[in-house]
């Protein structure tokens, strides 16, 4: 599974979401298109023109969907944002069929990628304690959830 479909499926995608997810890589053009078609279909865009012309991202530039995404609402200054994208890149890795060593590797890289949050020390293999990576994954997927959905 990946991790947009994990941010759909808990109900957590938003504009800076898509903003932040697509400067960092983790977004692609045909997701905003997705979710601002969604939002038209469900006629939830508020009379935003910028929604039905983000509904067409796929042919947009970066540096327009930016602006885009900016005008309906998307910010860059959004800590909780990255804290979404880490709880769906840690669920996408639990639920997916690699290996534990496999798993392990990509949680450390992990770990780096999201600049070595706190809570996920014992997900690194030079921890001190005693903790499995993989459990203390599961630990701060579990805690990120609560976080988010109650």
């Amino acid at each position: 599974m990946k991790p947009m479909k994990v941010l759909k499926e808990l109900n957590l995608v938003c504009w800076s979401t898509l903003l932040i997810g697509r400067q960092r890589g983790w977004a692609k053009k045909s997701d905003i298109a997705a979710y601002a078609t969604s939002l038209l279909s469900a006629d939830l865009d508020n009379g935003d023109e910028n929604i039905a012309v983000l509904a067409g991202a796929d042919s947009l530039d970066d540096s327009e969907i930016k602006c885009l995404l900016l005008q309906v609402g998307g910010s860059t200054d959004a800590p909780e944002v990255i804290e979404k994208w880490r709880l769906a890149t840690l669920t996408a890795l639990s639920g997916s069929v690699l290996s534990e060593e496999e798993k392990i590797d990509k949680l450390q890289e992990l770990y780096a990628e999201f600049d070595y949050p706190e809570d996920m020390a014992s997900c690194s293999i030079y921890s001190q304690d005693s903790v499995d990576p993989l459990v203390a994954m599961s630990e701060v997927i579990s805690s990120l959830k609560k976080k988010f959905t109650g």
